[in-house]
């Protein structure tokens, strides 16, 4: 079934004795200088179905913070990724978590645009060291579309990724498969 349906309304004029657009009418054969149709002639409107954040009997807006914690998380769900946001922004974060009560923000390196219909988003992560950046910045892409687009309805039009660092593992302590830190890991050399 085609979802879009057409209108034809007439031209209108705007009582001031030329087209629709303003221009003054010529007794021969003028054309709308809009869309260069014949005056006379019919209009045709494409009318698409309507989004399931506007209907008929409301709107659904989404705030930006929604988004932003949709995006967080869904990009901390792919393996690889180890944090999340600019250096100077972890350093803020790793002081922010000692004070009783707090804790990281899950919207930490997500910057997101929200319109009426869409998103866009930018992204600041730290991967694993071995880990496939490319592949890493990918499925980070495909599941943010992914979450957006299910919770929310909006259409994703952008996803980019800027990776800031790599966490290597250092002072001898050794990263599991999940990048943390294993205690008790034996040190090679002493």
């Amino acid at each position: 079934m085609d979802q879009t349906s057409t209108a034809t309304s007439p031209p209108t004029d705007d009582g001031v004795g030329g087209d629709v657009d303003g221009a003054p009418s010529s007794e021969h054969g003028s054309q709308n200088a809009l869309t260069g149709a014949d005056p006379g002639a019919s209009t045709s409107i494409e009318v698409r179905p309507e989004s399931a954040l506007h209907t008929d009997k409301g709107t659904t807006t989404i705030a930006e913070g929604v988004v932003a914690k949709i995006v967080g998380m869904a990009a901390r769900e792919v393996a690889g990724i180890h944090s999340m946001g600019s250096g100077s922004g972890r350093a803020m974060g790793a002081v922010k978590d000692l004070l009783p009560g707090s804790s990281s923000s899950v919207t930490e390196g997500v910057s997101v645009e929200v319109g009426a219909t869409q998103a866009a988003a930018d992204l600041s992560l730290v991967t694993i060291y071995g880990a496939a950046i490319q592949d890493v910045a990918q499925a980070v892409r495909d599941n943010v579309i992914r979450r957006v687009q299910e919770m929310t309805g909006l259409e994703v039009v952008e996803v980019n990724i800027s990776v800031t660092d790599v966490n290597v593992p250092s002072d001898g302590v050794q990263a599991g498969s999940d990048g943390q830190a294993q205690p008790g890991a034996h040190q090679r050399v002493q």
